[in-house]
């Protein structure tokens, strides 16, 4: 898991630019539901009522205080008042019924619109925040745009416990579809968006040859993953991280490979060579390796976490070996 740098990146404008586009086709009557009910069981730390779209574009402290508020009071009375029960619902069941379920508007409407008549909220939730990779497992590519969607928006706080938080913001993290199958409802504590997760490494990948042959054979090495903050083990479980990179021995197997052919010697030799193309020796070897290799720029390309930790591992083994 990757933490994912907004800041200077979402301003009140763009906060405002998304909730009039949520918004901007909302029933009346919705709206003074909804607002009716952000009055009566919200209160900010100052004692004064949420309106909904201080909830929508409430900040993760405020985002915790609403969930507090919530948990502090009986879960399914608190929320009931968000739903229309028994209504009929427009999923259809084997005979060709419609069902009647009890819907909410904020998470069975407006959430759902923001793949339909409100994909432009979406799309511009996802350019503000800005990673193309997802970043819970920093293994897939996620895209959406009018013509392409590989992302899915998780709930940091489970939608269905806190309905009133489904088109929130910064309860909204863009992810892949595995990882969002995966998560589905569970509570994590490591959250992408804050600020005091920029310099945490909750994990460390790693390798383990099995036997001499592991230059030349794929299967001979092991990747190992290391959770280094214990709080954060049971997200690394539920996103089963190690199981899915154990596939990956194939990439730590030319990272080897490439370390092993390419020296310093001979990667300063390409950037003097190649002026006009490399700035710097670190540049050569981002094209080496295929990824950035800045902890900064993780989130641009997949498996970058995975290559800068082998890359780190095996210049502290050289480093040893010098010493």
């Amino acid at each position: 898991m990757i933490f994912i740098d907004l800041k200077d990146k979402i301003d009140s404008y763009t906060l405002s630019e998304y909730y009039n586009i949520l918004t901007d086709k909302m029933d009346d009557d919705k709206k003074k539901q909804i607002e009716k009910w952000c009055q009566d069981y919200l209160r900010k730390d100052n004692g004064e009522p949420y309106s909904f779209e201080e909830v929508v574009k409430a900040d993760y402290c405020e985002l915790q205080s609403i969930k507090k508020q919530i948990d502090d009071n009986c879960l399914d009375q608190y929320n009931c008042f968000l739903y229309n029960h028994n209504k009929v619902y427009k999923t259809e069941n084997k005979k060709g019924k419609r069902k009647k379920k009890n819907t909410c508007y904020i998470k069975d409407t407006l959430y759902s619109s923001l793949s339909s008549k409100n994909k432009e909220a979406k799309l511009l939730l996802l350019k503000k925040v800005g990673i193309s990779v997802c970043p819970y497992c920093n293994r897939n590519y996620i895209f959406s745009n009018e013509s392409v969607n590989t992302c899915q928006l998780d709930h940091f706080f489970n939608k269905d416990k806190y309905p009133i938080l489904a088109v929130s913001f910064f309860n909204l993290i863009p992810c892949c579809s595995t990882c969002n199958r995966l998560k589905e409802t569970k509570d994590f504590d490591f959250y992408p968006y804050d600020q005091k997760n920029k310099a945490i490494d909750i994990m460390r990948f790693s390798y383990k040859p099995i036997n001499s042959d592991f230059l030349r054979n794929k299967n001979s090495i092991i990747v190992e993953t290391t959770p280094t903050v214990d709080l954060y083990s049971d997200q690394l479980e539920t996103l089963k991280i190690s199981k899915l990179y154990e596939l990956h021995n194939d990439i730590v197997f030319d990272i080897i490979r490439k370390s092993e052919v390419f020296s310093d010697v001979y990667i300063n030799s390409l950037r003097t060579s190649f002026p006009q193309i490399f700035s710097s020796s670190e540049e050569v070897k981002e094209l080496l390796f295929g990824v950035p290799l800045s902890r900064d720029d993780i989130h641009k390309r997949p498996l970058s976490k995975l290559t800068q930790d082998i890359v780190f591992e095996i210049n502290e083994a050289r480093n040893d070996e010098s010493h």
